[in-house]
């Protein structure tokens, strides 16, 4: 697949599949969306890392992007500064019955926001650790 060529929109469903040990980038360690919708159901992402003292969203990293994400594991991730489990910036995703855990981060071990409003619905949120912002 060539990224330059792919096309993620709200029409993109990406569904029933592990990502992981994902790493060695500074943002978004198993997920980088940037100015994309797509649909994500039935995933778990797990032991995906971002390297670098400022680096975010060590399983999902969102800019700008406003996914539904349905029935995914968000587990055992970490990312750096902030957001280990999500990191979400200017952006409004949907989730339902998701569950982050075991993640860790500088701040926001589970999800950390900047400017953003996700809409949660059957979330657990457990066991995260973070320096700040827990």
């Amino acid at each position: 697949m060539n990224p330059q060529t792919t096309t993620i929109d709200t029409t993109t469903l990406i569904q029933g599949f592990m990502i992981t040990n994902g790493g060695n980038v500074s943002n978004g360690g198993g997920v980088f969306l940037s100015g994309s919708n797509p649909n994500f159901t039935s995933l778990i992402i797990s032991d995906n890392s971002t390297i670098g003292s400022s680096s975010k969203g060590g399983g999902i990293y969102l800019d700008n992007s406003s996914p539904y994400l349905y029935n995914i594991t968000i587990i055992n991730n970490s990312g750096g500064s902030g957001g280990g489990g999500m990191y979400l910036n200017y952006s409004d995703p949907i989730l339902m019955s998701v569950t982050i855990s075991n993640n860790s981060a500088g701040g926001g071990g589970g999800m950390r926001l900047w400017y953003s409003n996700p809409i949660l619905t059957n979330i657990i949120i457990s066991d995260n650790s973070a320096i700040y912002y827990n």
